[in-house]
Order: structure tokens, then C-alpha cells, then sequence
């Protein structure tokens, strides 16, 4: 419509210019004045109207993108602990095995189990379960670097994708995190009750030159189910020597 209403326009003034080419007495140069006036002030009008169409568009635009975005973040969240979900872990990890192999650097994949936690959602029910799932997350957190990922993998196994980190510091950083649960003394919150002590098995593969993201993923969890067969609470690498090839 708009497009229609400049064409009208651009047509008035073309009439104009070649009636005043023409040659015309005053009275006649008067009302064609007055008409190009009147043709103007409703061409005004109405880009005036138009614009205000397309700000009230580009807020509602704005407000559609927004909700999108939140659909997104939604989407790629887990809504108990507030982590990352399954679905996000699994495109970081694609991402940033790609990215290790661009840049020849170094790719850890940390796997974190709750030692006996059948045991406390027994004892002491769902909410309590619910309650050392959020306690795990926090602390996770707390020991990731800006630039990792942590992820609630499934149940109570959780994921810290470690970009540009060596098997080395991947098994300081998953240590430190180990003694910070284990220190912790968790109470339930309903009662105020002692829960007892928290721990967790860790298991951390290192990025390998053939490995998918399903196997490095599978090579994690076979540490993590090493150091639960090694009596729990503690961590297991696979720390057999890796060399990228170029």
C-alpha cells in the first residue's frame, strides 16, 4: 500500500512538472499549488502513519525474538538444577571437539556420579534427593572455568566439558571439587536433619585424535564406573599419553 501511495505521488509531480512546462496564468499555478499542497500533506500523513506501523512491528518483532530466545534457553536447560540439559552437553561437545582439533588444543570430558544416592532418595524421599542434585550443581559450578560447560548428564551424573585444559588440570580441578562436596554437611531442609556425608566418583577422559563425542563420552564414564569400583569418592583419568595429529 505504501509502495502504491509513493507511486501516486511521484505520478502527481510528474503532471505538475509538465503542466508547468506548459506554460500556465496565475490562477492556474494557484490551484495546481494548491493541489501539489494538498497532495503533499496526505503523503506526510500517511508516511507518518507508516512509520508508526513499522515501530509498533519492530516491538512486537522485538518482543517475539525475546520469547524465542527464552523458548531457546528453556529448551537447553535442565529445569531441577538450573545446568545446562542433555540436549545443550551434546551440542558443546560436538562444538568443542571440532574446535579442539581446529586449534590442535587440549579437550577434557569430567563425569560425576552421587555415590549411594538411591540410598538418601530411600532414606529420606525425592525432595531430599532433589535437594543434593541442586547441592552437586552448585558445586560444580563453582569449580568450572568461564569457559566450560556443566551439564546435568542424566539422573544423578552430571558433565563438565573442560576446553583447552590438560589431563592434568582436569584432575585438579574434578579433586578439589571432590574434597569441596565431601566437606560439605548437607541438611534437610525440611527438618533441619543431618544427611550425612555427600561424595562422589569422578571419571575424566582426555580428547583423542579418533574419538567421537560418543566415544570420548563412553571413555569418561568407564573412569567414573572405575572409581566406583575402586570404593567410590575419588577419580579416575585416562591418563595414557595422547598426541594429536596434524
Amino acid at each position: 500500500q505504501a509502495e502504491e501511495r509513493s507511486g501516486d505521488y511521484g505520478r502527481t509531480l510528474e503532471v505538475a512538472a509538465t503542466d508547468l512546462n506548459r506554460g500556465l496564468d496565475p490562477e492556474q499555478v494557484r490551484q495546481l499549488i494548491s493541489s501539489l499542497a494538498a497532495a503533499t500533506l496526505d503523503m506526510a500523513n500517511h508516511n507518518k502513519h507508516l512509520n508508526e506501523q513499522l515501530q509498533k512491528s519492530t516491538r512486537e518483532i522485538d518482543t517475539l525474538r525475546s520469547g524465542l530466545e527464552s523458548v531457546r534457553v528453556e529448551s537447553l536447560t535442565d529445569a531441577l538444577t538450573g545446568l545446562s540439559n542433555r540436549r545443550m552437553f551434546d551440542e558443546t561437545l560436538r562444538m568443542r571437539i571440532d574446535e579442539a582439533r581446529a586449534q590442535k588444543s587440549e579437550l577434557c570430558l569430567l563425569l560425576c556420579d552421587v555415590d549411594f544416592f538411591k540410598r538418601f532418595n530411600d532414606t529420606w524421599g525425592h525432595h531430599t534427593g532433589d535437594q543434593i542434585l541442586r547441592f552437586l550443581a552448585s558445586a560444580m559450578q563453582a569449580h568450572a572455568r568461564p569457559d566450560f560447560l556443566v551439564a546435568r548428564h542424566g539422573g544423578e551424573e552430571f558433565a563438565m566439558i573442560m576446553p583447552r585444559t590438560d589431563i592434568r588440570m582436569a584432575a585438579q580441578i574434578g579433586d578439589a571439587m571432590r574434597d569441596a562436596i565431601q566437606a560439605k554437611r548437607l541438611r534437610r531442609r525440611s527438618t533441619n536433619e543431618d544427611l550425612g556425608q555427600v561424595t562422589v566418583s569422578l571419571g575424566v577422559a582426555r580428547l583423542s585424535p579418533s574419538d567421537t563425542p560418543q566415544g570420548l563420552v563412553e571413555r569418561a564414564d568407564a573412569c567414573l564406573y572405575a572409581s566406583k569400583r575402586d570404593g567410590r569418592n575419588r577419580l579416575t583419568t585416562d591418563a595414557a599419553p595422547v598426541l594429536y595429529v596434524a
